[in-house]
């Protein structure tokens, strides 16, 4: 800078270099290591030095740009550990709908026959999806065939167990607790309607694309990942810009929408987590340890269970509010 003293811009000098050094050791031995942790000492020193010789330095503030600096780590850590288990759980996951659609070479003639019922009750499924939505009685109707026809596969490859089997639905039901029927229905807000303005259909289908791009950057990078995360943000921008066009949002239910889906992302980690602890156990032959955390997993499910009933009725008292109001308001003259 053009107003710096000689010393300043020394000062300067010294915290580029050291912030260039510890951008150096975290790349090589990790921002933990030792190197990383000295380096990153040297680089707040530097810091300090410069602002106390610029004359603006307070101890106060320079303790909560700390703890922000370290919050914002302890997020991106647990961001990308969460992103790396919900990898690693697709990879291991013994029932992978897609790898079990697949022939392989040495599959015998009846599990040949299995994998086609497979691949029909999966298209059968996909369309009732598309033509009724993911929550409609006629979806749930072709997934259950669908587990069926799974379960028929993996019991005549004869690698089938259902400890593994309630693990593999427990992460197909929490990925599918997003689309749960609500005031922000995604399923709902993507489809046309007769009587939409020309601004509201406009609306819709920017809606629809970032659906799709979200949906992407999911089964791409994870749905905890850094590209997800932006794409869900442009897909409530989309869906909030669709509810004001229409005249229909509500900031206080919009909130409650966004807690919601919050809360099923908790219980997303927490159920992985003991789904991991639960797989160590079982390997280890640690049959006391396997138990408690399996009663761990139907106590979490039975609370989930209890959580979206009391969401249910949260919803529909909402709801009738909502109705009330609109009947009690009175109508204008021309209305009568």
């Amino acid at each position: 800078m053009q107003s710096d003293k000689t010393e300043i811009r020394q000062d300067r000098a010294t915290l580029r270099t050291d912030r260039d050094a510890y951008q150096d050791a975290v790349q090589k031995f990790g921002r933990d290591s030792t190197q990383a942790k000295t380096a990153e000492q040297s680089l707040d020193n530097a810091q300090i030095a410069l602002h106390k010789e610029i004359g603006d330095f307070r101890q106060d503030e320079w303790d909560v740009h700390k703890d922000r600096r370290d919050l914002a780590m302890d997020r991106r850590d647990v961001t990308q550990d969460a992103n790396a288990a919900n990898v690693k759980d697709q990879k291991q996951d013994q029932y992978d709908l897609n790898k079990d659609v697949q022939d392989l070479k040495d599959d015998k003639p009846e599990i040949q026959q299995d994998r086609t019922a497979l691949r029909n009750a999966n298209n059968a499924y996909q369309q009732a999806v598309q033509q009724f939505g993911a929550t409609s009685p006629q979806a749930k109707t072709a997934e259950q065939n669908v587990d069926n026809a799974q379960i028929t596969l993996h019991k005549a490859t004869g690698d089938f167990r259902q400890d593994q089997w309630d693990i593999h639905k427990d992460r197909m039901d929490l990925a599918q607790d997003k689309t749960k029927q609500d005031q922000y229905d995604l399923n709902k807000d993507v489809q046309d309607a007769k009587d939409d303005k020309k601004t509201v259909h406009k609306d819709r289908e920017t809606l629809r694309k970032d659906r799709d791009l979200y949906q992407d950057a999911v089964k791409k990078y994870g749905d905890t990942s850094t590209q997800a995360k932006a794409a869900e943000q442009n897909l409530d921008t989309a869906q909030v810009a669709l509810h004001k066009e229409k005249g229909d949002f509500r900031q206080d239910l919009w909130d409650i929408h966004k807690d919601r889906m919050a809360m099923v992302e908790t219980q997303q980690q927490k159920l992985r987590d003991l789904h991991t602890a639960y797989d160590q156990a079982v390997k280890a032959g640690n049959k006391d340890q396997a138990k408690n955390l399996k009663k761990q997993m139907a106590d979490m499910r039975k609370q989930m269970q209890e959580e979206q009933r009391h969401q249910q009725q949260q919803q529909e008292i909402t709801q009738q509010r909502q109705h009330d109001m609109h009947m009690q308001q009175p109508m204008s003259p021309g209305m009568h």
